[in-house]
């Protein structure tokens, strides 16, 4: 079994302004390797939104105490203290359709967020930055 592999971002030399060509793949993808940059208390970005919104099944690499997401929709390995046992993980979810569908099935948010709770968020993070 083989997997095709992309890279999007500064990092792979597609600008953000081919985020479009990005979405088109992410729907095309079973799987997205979505690795926040660093782990840190309550920090989380677009990566594993996306990921989920695009119905791909997220591998992703983040904070574990994130209140709101439901860790049984992605697989985070940053849970797992040795690189074995991380790979491990991801091999037996290639190869279970059941822990597939799972992940697949369950939502992202335990809470799902309301308009309302997105601009106090905007609203708190502009305060401090002083706008």
């Amino acid at each position: 079994m083989g997997f095709a592999v992309e890279g999007y971002g500064a990092k792979f030399g597609a600008p953000y302004r081919e985020s479009k060509r990005k979405w088109v793949k992410l729907l095309e993808t079973k799987y997205n390797l979505a690795f926040e940059n660093r782990l840190y208390p309550g920090y989380h970005t677009e990566k594993v939104v996306e990921a989920k919104a695009a119905g791909s099944i997220p591998i992703y690499y983040g904070d574990l105490g994130m209140k709101n997401l439901n860790s049984e929709a992605f697989l985070n390995i940053a849970q797992f203290d040795y690189l074995d046992e991380a790979l491990d993980a991801v091999a037996d979810l290639v190869h279970d359709e059941h822990k597939q569908r799972t992940i697949t099935s369950t939502p992202l948010f335990l809470n799902p967020p309301t308009i309302d709770t997105v601009l106090n968020q905007v609203e708190r993070g502009l305060l401090r930055v002083g706008l």
